[in-house]
């Protein structure tokens, strides 16, 4: 058997100045970081042993990659062959500064990332050692926003908030905390508010090992560039509009003339369903799918419950949902009005189904 092995070298295949990468290690003491988070961070992996001790499928892939590659060998090469991974210092350097980041990232900005790199025989073994040092600690945070209606509601559901004092500080933290902001807003009528409002300012005091958090939520910028403060507005959905088998084709030609074109049939109050020809399409297949509330505050649950609903259906093939001002329609000087607009390409003619 050892025979084999020697025979049936990998690294005979290498020029002189490369070798195999057959080793990666990582040593951290940190007990908060795990070893899979620092390991998914490798620029190169090395090939995993398939056979005893050898590496069965990247010998059968540099064996078969001599000479022609046709009939059983082609098979072989690529259903039984691995290809080889030959150590690359540039991408180590990488991997290096990717696991100095991540410490950062993770609130060690102090972190060291040491490399350390043995070839023998051109195989290659790399240990990146992590002198860890002291985290940082989130010390103070406050929340700003010159709409007192907004961080009031903001303020109200900060036990949910990522951001605690006294916890490690960690950078996947503040986007959590910028996507959970988003999602309060949107779900209280805010439809054009977005996360890239949220902003962060972080300030670390360098002996104390402490770090303060500023958190702003900014306000719309004013459409003529004037000095003017614009809050962010609420909206109410007027009407809704289900668009039966909704051609995407026609409406790029001519979206006015193919709306135009279609008839409409009133399912309830604000909720309609426009259609071409005769409507094959049960009303009740709508209502029992339908969860946005028509006059109502904007909510991005009912738009994500309705899409959902929709989707498990199966008997729609693509759905999609757009949103449209209603212009000089307001219900206050911050609340407009929007229509929603749901298009839908079905798979086949359909009767009612109950609803869950």
């Amino acid at each position: 058997m050892p025979a084999l092995f020697t025979s049936c070298s990998n690294t005979k295949f290498l020029a002189d100045d490369k070798s195999l990468l057959i080793k990666n290690k990582i040593v951290c003491k940190a007990k908060d970081i795990k070893s899979e988070e620092l390991e998914a961070l490798f620029k190169q992996k090395e090939i995993q042993r398939s056979l005893f001790f050898f590496r069965f499928n990247t010998y059968v892939y540099n064996a078969c990659s001599k000479g022609k590659e046709r009939g059983l060998k082609k098979w072989l090469k690529a259903h039984v062959g691995v290809e080889p991974v030959v150590y690359d210092e540039l991408l180590a350097d990488k991997t290096q500064d990717q696991l100095t980041q991540f410490m950062n990232n993770k609130g060690y900005f102090l972190a060291s990332v040491y490399k350390d790199v043995k070839t023998r025989r051109k195989k290659t073994k790399v240990v990146y050692k992590i002198e860890h040092n002291r985290p940082y600690v989130v010390n103070d945070i406050e929340y700003k926003c010159a709409d007192s209606i907004i961080l009031k509601q903001i303020v109200e559901r900060n036990k949910f908030s990522f951001l605690v004092k006294g916890e490690n500080f960690d950078v996947q933290n503040l986007e959590n905390e910028r996507d959970r902001i988003a999602k309060i807003l949107q779900h209280r009528g805010y439809y054009f508010f977005g996360k890239e409002y949220v902003v962060f300012e972080v300030d670390s005091a360098l002996n104390a090992f402490k770090i303060n958090i500023s958190v702003t939520i900014n306000n719309p910028i004013a459409r003529d560039s004037s000095d003017l403060i614009v809050f962010h507005k609420k909206y109410m959905i007027r009407n809704t509009y289900f668009i039966i088998d909704y051609d995407y084709k026609e409406v790029l030609r001519n979206k006015t003339a193919f709306l135009s074109s279609l008839d409409t049939l009133r399912i309830q109050d604000n909720v309609f369903m426009l259609y071409k020809g005769k409507p094959y399409l049960k009303p009740q297949v709508i209502q029992n799918c339908n969860y946005i509330k028509n006059n109502e505050l904007y909510n991005v649950s009912d738009v994500d419950k309705t899409r959902l609903y929709l989707s498990q259906n199966g008997i729609f093939r693509q759905i999609s949902m757009d949103f449209s001002e209603v212009v000089d329609s307001m219900v206050s000087d911050s609340i407009g009005m929007m229509d929603c607009y749901v298009q839908i390409s079905c798979l086949l003619y359909t009767s009612p189904s109950p609803r869950d």
